[in-house]
């Protein structure tokens, strides 16, 4: 069987990211099955793909699950708390090893996100960080992500799993109507925008990041074991805030970057505990080049086996 008709298995597959994968995988011609919490409307399934209800959280029978030659791990929580991190995002990476190593020779691609690579000291990330530990200093997203990631490359090791991870940067879909959320947040009717209007942000469009999975998946053998995920022209942040349809001139507030620092320190002072370090929160990459290479940032293995 050639790789371009593999089937391959999507968990989490109906969520922003994860459907774009399965209708890249199925344009290629993969046969495709998605594991979800729930199944989607009929009007909401990619034709041809295989949908199953089950909670990945929970403990699935191996039975169950369908067989293919790649996993991909979409499945993450977003949005909640502590708990819900705990639940959806590290307890789903524990179930999905475990099917994993049930299957002979299946090979693991678990999602991450570029949030987990530790920042230098002055909060900016680039293609020579590494993995982070897994601290609560900057929420519960960046530690489930960390964490998740982590006991991946853990339980990958020591179940003799064939795995890879791509950590995508904020991923926008490109139609105007989204705000990354380390460009800033909204504060009544203004939003307050951190740092120039002329910084370059980390981000990567929806089809480019469904593009780079499908293609660790046809050319798994000489993809680095993990692979960061930025758009080829990187916009500056004053164009993504011209770009957004909700966004008015007006109300758009620049808040300098050396003020975070202050800011975290002072909400510190405030007695509010567990807030994040906003350097950590807003975190940049920086100006960077166009990358030409077909996966948009390779880099060196940053996996907790190589660099700690």
């Amino acid at each position: 069987m050639s790789e371009s008709s593999a089937p391959v298995v999507v968990a989490g597959g109906t969520g922003f990211f994860g459907s774009a994968i399965v209708e890249e995988l199925v344009g290629r011609g993969h046969p495709v099955f998605v594991v979800s919490r729930r199944r989607p409307k009929d009007e909401d399934q990619v034709p041809g793909v295989e949908y199953l209800a089950e909670d990945l959280a929970a403990r699935v029978p191996e039975s169950r699950l369908p067989r293919a030659a790649t996993l991909i791990n979409c499945a993450a929580e977003t949005s909640g708390g502590w708990d819900a991190h705990e639940r959806n995002s590290v307890q789903v990476v524990r179930s999905v090893v475990s099917w994993a190593a049930q299957a002979e020779g299946v090979r693991l691609l678990h999602v991450s996100s570029i949030a987990v690579l530790a920042p230098d000291a002055d909060g900016a990330v680039s293609d020579r960080s590494v993995l982070a530990e897994a601290s609560r200093k900057g929420g519960p997203y960046i530690w489930g992500k960390v964490a998740s990631e982590r006991l991946a490359w853990d339980l990958a090791r020591s179940e003799d799993i064939d795995l890879k991870v791509y950590r995508p940067a904020a991923i926008l879909s490109g139609e105007g109507d989204e705000i990354p959320g380390q460009l800033g947040r909204r504060a009544g009717p203004l939003f307050v925008a951190v740092g120039r209007p002329a910084e370059r942000m980390g981000v990567i469009y929806l089809k480019e990041a469904a593009i780079e999975v499908a293609d660790m998946v046809a050319g798994w053998s000489g993809v680095p074991s993990a692979l960061n995920g930025l758009s080829r022209t990187l916009p500056t942040k004053g164009e993504l805030v011209a770009g957004h349809r909700g966004l008015a001139p007006g109300r758009v507030v620049w808040l300098p970057r050396p003020l975070l620092g202050l800011l975290s320190r002072a909400m510190g002072i405030a007695g509010r505990s567990r807030i994040p370090d906003l350097r950590r929160v807003f975190a940049p990459l920086g100006d960077r080049p166009p990358v030409p290479a077909y996966l948009s940032l390779p880099v060196k293995d940053s996996s907790p086996g190589e660099s700690g």
